[in-house]
């Protein structure tokens, strides 16, 4: 596994234990979750139409995933049908793909290139590498639709330049493609850094704050990507971006990121597939919203 995801994998398995309301003595935001889709500000249990619903009157839907989990995906595509349902016009930005392979995606949505075309041309194999039978529902539904998907990622090659060599240690047109970038989150820096620390992977200040970057730069050119898209298509009513859990969560993920960067309010559900030990509280740091599997 490359070590630019890992530490967003660790985060989609540490909020995967999850269950729900059930009658305790306990206060309301500590109790556990059952299965069922919850909003997590008021902890009311919602149905699927209610759900999706209320994410169709938003301008940017954020669904995370743990990337090997098919059900994860299976939400994501249910979602993806239920916005299109509801608004003329849906987007579909995948963290999957990196900016640079824009033009095999717009090739497929339009019918000129096949599924196999598209995956060589934008190098699915040696740039994720996940398998490609849980996303396929993602990119068939858009393409039968005619919805564009946008390929929201950084470079994995200046990402991992980053986490070597810093900012300082990128050339002139290297520093054009950085984004605005906020790295004093002070929740996101101590997420990351326990993560680090609970898997005994030891590292100097200085080279966590060169890894650091590289993650922040990752969450700001999807955020960045996803906005300057909306805004530049008009008729596009909202977009749907599918991202690991961790660039999905409210408090230091793409959601904030995007809404620094525009007035339109931004959506996020995290579905969880083994409902153990995380409360309603806990996952309501992370999502306005979590569908607890059955």
């Amino acid at each position: 596994m490359k070590p630019s995801i890992s530490i967003f994998l660790l985060f989609a398995m540490l909020t995967a234990c999850a269950t729900g309301p059930q009658p305790t003595s306990e206060p309301a935001a500590q109790q556990k979750l059952a299965p069922g889709i919850y909003a997590t500000d008021t902890g009311e249990e919602l149905t699927e139409e209610q759900l999706l619903d209320r994410l169709a009157e938003h301008q940017y839907v954020v669904v995370g995933e743990q990337h090997d989990d098919a059900w994860h995906h299976e939400i994501q595509a249910r979602v993806l049908r239920g916005l299109a349902e509801r608004v003329d016009e849906v987007a579909l930005g995948m963290e999957m793909f990196q900016r640079p392979f824009q033009g095999p995606l717009d090739a497929y949505v339009a019918g000129e290139i096949d599924e196999e075309q598209m995956l060589e041309q934008t190098e699915w194999a040696e740039r994720w590498g996940f398998g490609t039978e849980m996303y396929r529902p993602l990119w068939l539904f858009a393409r039968e639709q005619a919805a564009p998907i946008i390929a929201l990622n950084a470079p994995r090659e200046l990402s991992r330049k980053i986490a070597e060599v810093g900012l300082e240690g990128l050339d002139e047109a290297e520093r054009s493609e950085i984004p605005e970038l906020d790295l004093d989150n002070q929740a996101h820096r101590k997420y990351v850094r326990r993560a680090f620390e609970q898997h005994d992977m030891e590292m100097s200040d200085e080279r966590f704050e060169r890894f650091y970057t590289a993650q922040v730069v990752w969450d700001e050119t999807m955020a960045n990507t996803a906005v300057e898209f909306v805004h530049n298509r008009a008729d596009v009513d909202t977009m749907l971006i599918v991202a690991g859990g961790a660039h999905a969560h409210r408090g230091f993920g793409i959601p904030p990121r995007i809404e620094r960067r525009t007035d339109a309010d931004v959506v996020t559900l995290q579905p969880v597939t083994d409902p153990q030990s995380a409360t309603m509280e806990q996952l309501g740091v992370a999502a306005d919203f979590v569908w607890i599997k059955e």
